[in-house]
């Protein structure tokens, strides 16, 4: 179970894969990878607002074997290949994704904007 704390958590994940059950980011927390994998097995995955996940298109991977909704907050700058093909992806309103992201269901709010790339 990982739980980056709000106002500013920050957590940098070099090249490998890492294992958690249930991952869970507050408000202002930034998660950045270089080539790192996150697996989730059997839990919840959840970013809360103004999250900062990884810089660019590639370099952090999120995979779900769960049924458990992925969210997202508001206003928050995600850059990941998501793939949660039994899961609900809800997005907050106003984030800015950029990568690959794969749910059974997808709902969103207002003014997201996706930006698709193919690494």
């Amino acid at each position: 179970f990982v739980k980056m704390a709000s106002g500013g958590a920050r957590l940098f994940l070099q090249a490998g894969t890492y294992t958690f059950c249930t991952f869970k980011a507050g408000t202002f927390s930034r998660l950045v990878g270089n080539g790192a994998a996150i697996q989730i097995v059997g839990g919840r995955i959840g970013f809360s607002n103004f999250t900062v996940i990884g810089q660019g298109c590639g370099d952090l991977t999120i995979r779900s074997n769960s049924s458990k909704s992925i969210s997202f907050g508001k206003n928050s700058d995600v850059a990941a290949n998501l793939c949660a093909p039994e899961a609900h992806l809800r997005l907050g309103h106003d984030n800015r994704l950029t990568g690959q992201f794969i749910g059974l269901r997808v709902s969103a709010d207002r003014d997201n904007i996706g930006h698709v790339c193919c690494n």
